[in-house]
């Protein structure tokens, strides 16, 4: 008798008629958390949460046995056809990704099962996805959830119980509803809600007990928010600016302007500290050692002082930076931060009322930052204090070779040749332990590297136009120290000039195009103390 009730449910083939039909999206509940745990982006869960999402399953026209399921969305469609139960098969998922798919009926739950493996992913568990019918209504529910490290260390098992309570609610559009029939299974699901809200109140009860403790303990700025990020494209931002009351012309000139944000951990080494620089054309900022969720005051862009609070939401998915303005608390800006691929995507909201436009009425603009290059020493390096000192060009040799080969003409490569060239190493005279200025003068132009650590890359001008991301190192034993400059508008125009010392001399080396060049820099004055009033 028991092997006969495997093999009856193992037989089972056909979907019961009660799955049959046209059922539209009418509500859901805690789908954006869940959305958030499986790592959906901000912008793209609000995407999905506005969407309007139809589901037709019906028997296929082309094979026995066989049925058909459309998801219709606003966003995108996708149709499973001629799928059988228990039969795998291959097809796109809503993510756009490749997905090995398959359908299965539990006459035990009554329930159809949906199961999605990820194929690019060979660490993907796989979800499931339960749907039931209850009069003329089809529940779907996740069977499996899978949360990140961050969020299981915060919420118990019973908080983790309350997801499974995500429901999206389907009503059934078909002309053959029983009248009464269907009275009754409204009030069966209200029931069935209220008894869910009451446990899911418990839980947020909880969770909010949770999170005003949590609020007081130290944050941690996730690592996919720490690099270089340089503006590569903006979406609506004409209109953001047109509605803050810029001119086109002041337009025009803010939307040529190159961009470029640095995160990376405070250069005071102060534990959970960060740094945040905005380089410009016109005008650089920098907001040092500030921490989640306190506010500072700092000289912001528009060169006024701004009370700023830089903080995480959505799962520590979205870094936000909130502004407002100290001579104006009525002038509050919020940018979030998300991460998208290879990008920093930034989006302004700001509440236009106060510019003649509807009340409410908000532009959401996007600004999107292409991750550079870029490394930040976990464990800074000392430098030796062998390179510590004032040094003189006293002379070149093959310059003139190399300066042709990197593209210069000949007037310029004359007076490269004939200019006089200072070089100052020492100790940050920021007093900080392991950070160093190096300074580079000339009777053009001076280039000042301060208060950086061996290993970690920084954006500078240099003595070429442009900006550049510059990393100062040292090899393994210390003898040899490297300067490598590459150019943020072309990674490939990338210089690499290595030190020594001998003698008297820093030897500077460096090759472009299997041509090399050498300076010898004679030491004019000595310097291995840490507090100074002046240089030599």
């Amino acid at each position: 008798m028991i092997h006969t009730l495997r093999h009856t449910h193992a037989e089972v083939k056909e979907l019961p008629e009660k799955f049959m039909g046209t059922f539209k999206l009418d509500r859901s509940e805690n789908f954006e958390e869940f959305l958030a745990s499986k790592g959906v982006n901000w912008f793209l869960r609000k995407m999905i949460s506005f969407a309007s999402v139809t589901k037709v399953l019906s028997h296929s026209d082309e094979t026995r046995d066989a049925y058909n399921l459309s998801n219709l969305t606003s966003k995108k469609n996708t149709v499973y056809k001629n799928w059988k139960l228990k039969e795998e098969f291959q097809a796109e998922g809503l993510d756009g990704k490749m997905h090995q798919i398959t359908f299965d009926f539990d006459p035990a739950t009554d329930s159809l099962k949906e199961t999605h493996i990820r194929m690019d992913d060979p660490n993907d568990h796989g979800e499931t996805y339960t749907y039931t019918v209850d009069g003329d209504t089809l529940t779907l529910e996740p069977s499996t959830l899978t949360f990140s490290t961050d969020t299981t260390s915060q919420m118990d098992q019973r908080l983790l119980a309350a997801f499974f309570f995500l429901l999206i609610v389907l009503s059934l559009m078909s002309q053959f509803s029983d009248t009464y029939s269907s009275r009754i299974s409204k009030v069966i699901m209200m029931i069935r809600f209220a008894i869910a809200a009451i446990l899911l109140s418990a839980v947020f009860d909880e969770v909010g007990a949770k999170s005003a403790t949590s609020d007081t303990s130290t944050k941690i700025l996730p690592e996919k928010f720490l690099g270089i990020f340089k503006l590569e494209r903006d979406e609506n931002f004409d209109n953001y600016l047109e509605a803050k009351g810029y001119g086109w012309f002041m337009r025009q000139l803010i939307k040529l302007a190159s961009v470029t944000k640095v995160f990376r951990k405070a250069n005071s080494q102060k534990p959970n500290r960060y740094d945040m620089e905005n380089l410009t054309s016109k005008k650089n900022t920098l907001f040092a050692d500030w921490k989640l969720g306190e506010e500072f005051i700092a000289e912001a862009l528009d060169s006024t002082q701004h009370k700023i609070t830089f903080n995480l939401k959505d799962l520590n998915n979205i870094l936000t930076e909130t502004h407002i303005k100290v001579d104006d608390l009525n002038d509050i800006e919020t940018y979030e931060y998300y991460r998208d691929g290879d990008y920093l995507v930034m989006v302004r909201l700001s509440n236009m009322c106060h510019h003649s436009m509807k009340p409410n009425l908000s532009w959401l603009s996007s600004l999107l930052f292409l991750t550079l290059p870029y490394s930040f020493s976990t464990e800074p390096k000392q430098l030796s204090s062998v390179f510590f000192g004032r040094y003189t060009l006293e002379k070149t040799t093959n310059l003139d070779e190399y300066l042709t080969a990197r593209g210069y003409k000949w007037l310029t490569r004359r007076l490269i040749l004939i200019a006089s060239v200072t070089k100052v190493i020492r100790k940050a005279a920021s007093g900080h332990s392991l950070r160093y200025d190096m300074e580079t003068l000339t009777w053009k132009k001076n280039v000042f590297y301060t208060n950086f650590a061996l290993g970690t890359s920084f954006l500078t001008q240099h003595l070429e136009d442009g900006l550049f991301n510059v990393t100062i190192d040292t090899n393994q034993d210390g003898t040899v120290m490297t300067e490598s400059l590459m150019r943020v508008e072309n990674p490939e125009d990338h210089e690499i000039f290595h030190y020594t010392r001998e003698g008297d001399y820093l030897i500077m080396r460096t090759t472009w195009k299997d041509v090399s060049a050498t300076g010898f820099y004679r030491e004019v004055c000595s310097y291995d103390t840490n507090n100074h009033p002046e240089f030599c």
